[in-house]
């Protein structure tokens, strides 16, 4: 019984949506170390098109069920939290320093999320 609960085919989905996000490829230490905030955010988005992609979706499907507004951050828990039942492994390489620039990005290229995330002023 046990290892039927470990059987990620077995999980609740979110909202009905399921993720199946594919592996998240981090970016290596040493761009973490040499590079600017932006461009270790260019460089992960770059390489995970699919994180974009289920943010959107959360955010379209909690718009959908009536959301005015939500947390970027919230979404980023979500992920982690799917990640975490469905892998092994390192459950935070989605960099919380990546949510103001998803928010942004998001708001440039999804006209009906514009106003969903609160932005706030970059300190960079």
């Amino acid at each position: 019984m046990r290892t039927q609960l470990l059987d990620p085919a077995l999980q609740p989905t979110l909202w009905g949506l399921a993720l199946d996000l594919p592996p998240i490829e981090a970016n290596s230490v040493e761009e973490e170390q040499t590079l600017t905030r932006q461009q270790r955010f260019e460089r992960f988005h770059q390489r995970n098109p699919h994180v974009y992609e289920a943010i959107v979706r959360l955010a379209y499907s909690a718009k959908h069920n009536g959301a005015r507004r939500w947390s970027i951050d919230a979404i980023f828990h979500i992920l982690r939290a799917d990640y975490m039942f469905r892998t092994r492994g390192d459950t935070y390489k989605l960099n919380n320093d990546y949510t103001s620039y998803y928010s942004r990005l998001i708001t440039q290229q999804e006209p009906t999320l514009r106003d969903f995330f609160e932005q706030r002023q970059q300190r960079t």
